[in-house]
């Protein structure tokens, strides 16, 4: 995990070196799973809600960390602007 802050700006990075999101959802599919998990939906509909109450941009995405290779690893990245002390969070 990484954190870095850019301006006004803080990064959250946080990266596996898993099979990836790809060759994971295939493997999903081979198995039969009745859990379905909303953790993805859950964090961006509260990054959109904390958007909306700082009126500033939050941004979350995921990305492969080698697209070329089939076990590719996943990087998430969270980036919302910093807060000094001095500022509310909401």
């Amino acid at each position: 995990m990484k954190v870095s802050k850019k301006r006004n700006l803080l990064e959250i990075v946080v990266e596996d070196n898993g099979v990836g999101r790809k060759q994971s959802q295939l493997l999903k599919q081979k198995m039969e799973r009745k859990h379905t998990s909303y953790a993805s939906q859950i964090l961006k509909e509260r990054i959109d809600i904390y958007s909306y109450l700082r009126r500033e941009k939050t941004d979350f995405f995921m990305e492969n960390i080698n697209p070329s290779k089939k076990y590719t690893g996943t990087r998430a990245v969270l980036v919302f602007p910093y807060l000094n002390q001095k500022e509310k969070l909401i």
